[in-house]
């Protein structure tokens, strides 16, 4: 499923644009990030995508088509969603939760059972299939949630927040999950505020801000720009020259935005403007130098910087 939104305004008051012209879409095999701060828009913007909520202006369509009365169940049959705020049921089991959404979804009894089966195992659930939800971490709550999304086999996955109160087990495991949705052909929208749970997962970007949007591939159009920086921390040995450090970082168009010595040596915080693949000459060129590099490691991941660029205007 392909979502495509034009000219998308909403308005809770008619007074305030919650989200302002906002037009990108949602591509099959893709992941796109919904990037931005509280109340910038983000959850808003799910809700028209999962047809909760109609915009108070612009259009939304699904595959070419705007949803009419007649098509929105059948629509909404092909999205998995989970927004902010879910309820579970306290009583529930998550077999019984997940069966009774499974009826709602209108799955037969035979694919029922097995879909249930299947997300219990997806996300680590089977040892706590009938346990009440009541009793549940919140970590296990999440999952259960987002296990729901994934009953039907959606070709649309929008989720809010998906990584609350997951361990890092859980994050890792989500991310595979939602990567391998997107890979077997499902538009995958994510909502976040914490841009680390998205580098490396996204293929798209939405930056929302002032609920109005940059939309940015994240693949090529970045790399090599003037505005693309990257922020790593260098660590030598206590033998290296902090002046030698930074005329070689000049060299080869780099800036060191800062110094420290430790017990062991320095740590140097560099601001690369070039691609990542000439970093290991400017390293070379460090050890000829005599610098003792123990350690270069990135502090700053691409959506954190791509989200400081547009942040500080740089980008249109």
């Amino acid at each position: 499923m392909q979502i495509d939104l034009q000219g998308v305004h909403k308005t809770y008051d008619g007074r305030r644009w919650v989200v302002r012209d906002l037009s990108f879409s949602v591509r099959p095999g893709r992941v796109l990030g919904l990037i931005g701060p509280n109340g910038a828009g983000k959850s808003t913007t799910l809700r028209m995508l999962a047809t909760q909520m109609a915009p108070s202006r612009g259009a939304i369509r699904y595959d070419g088509a705007e949803p009419r009365p007649d098509t929105l169940p059948s629509i909404r049959r092909r999205i998995g969603f989970l927004g902010d705020g879910h309820a579970l049921y306290r009583d529930m089991t998550p077999r019984e939760y997940l069966a009774f959404f499974a009826r709602c979804l209108g799955l037969a009894p035979a694919r029922r059972r097995a879909a249930v089966d299947e997300v219990l195992a997806m996300f680590s659930l089977t040892e706590k299939a009938d346990t009440p939800a009541g009793a549940l971490s919140k970590g296990m709550r999440q999952r259960l949630a987002l296990a729901r999304c994934f009953l039907h086999e959606p070709e649309a996955l929008l989720v809010d927040e998906p990584a609350d109160g997951l361990d890092p087990r859980g994050r890792m495991e989500l991310r595979r999950i939602l990567r391998a949705a997107a890979d077997g052909g499902a538009a995958v929208v994510i909502a976040s505020h914490i841009l680390r749970e998205l580098d490396g997962l996204c293929d798209d970007a939405v930056i929302l801000r002032d609920g109005r949007a940059q939309w940015c591939t994240l693949e090529g159009p970045r790399e090599g720009t003037a505005s693309r920086a990257l922020h790593f921390e260098l660590r030598t040995t206590a033998g290296a020259s902090p002046r030698t450090i930074t005329a070689v970082a000049a060299r080869h168009g780099a800036l060191i935005e800062g110094a420290r010595a430790t017990r062991d040596g320095h740590r140097f915080d560099l601001l690369w403007r070039r691609s990542e693949t000439d970093l290991a000459a400017f390293v070379a060129d460090l050890v000829h130098a005599g610098a003792g590099v123990c350690g270069l490691e990135r502090t700053c991941t691409d959506i954190e910087a791509l989200y400081d660029v547009v942040s500080d205007d740089r980008v249109s």
